[in-house]
């Protein structure tokens, strides 16, 4: 099988993108001033699905580019020009799994918007401390 096709058995056909117009946005900083290649843009949408592609890429020798938001300003989301990278988008990973008031804390998975977090603590009469220009696009990472 072709990567590919293995990525896709892994993640599902709503996982993988490789149209060259629908992988272009995730090729690209936020600024517009890096451009990259990439054999495939893969989106897990669980930790299962993440770690067997993490999996797959480290046995197969594949560079991977983790991704959030792409809203970085210094370029690290993006993959190198020469093609060779998969692009590992989280926007797929967007669940917020717990809020314990009493321990003042939130889990959530990688690919959750900032600004959906701030909301999720503001119901539970809490205050989550961070806040940024892209809160309504970035992802917690």
């Amino acid at each position: 099988m072709s990567l590919t096709a293995d990525l896709q058995a892994l993640v599902g056909p709503k996982g993988l993108i490789t149209d060259p117009a629908q992988a272009a946005p995730y090729l690209t900083d936020w600024r517009q001033r890096w451009h990259g290649s990439a054999q495939a843009i893969v989106r897990p949408a669980t930790t299962a699905d993440l770690s067997a592609v993490m999996t797959y890429c480290y046995q197969h020798d594949v560079a991977m580019v983790p991704q959030g938001g792409n809203t970085g300003l210094a370029g690290g989301a993006t993959p190198a020009a020469n093609g060779q990278a998969v692009v590992i988008q989280l926007g797929r990973m967007q669940q917020i799994r717990a809020l314990d008031r009493d321990n003042q804390t939130l889990t959530a998975e990688a690919g959750c918007i900032l600004q959906d977090l701030q909301t999720a603590a503001a119901a539970a009469d809490r205050y989550f401390p961070l806040s940024l220009g892209a809160e309504g696009r970035c992802q917690i990472g």
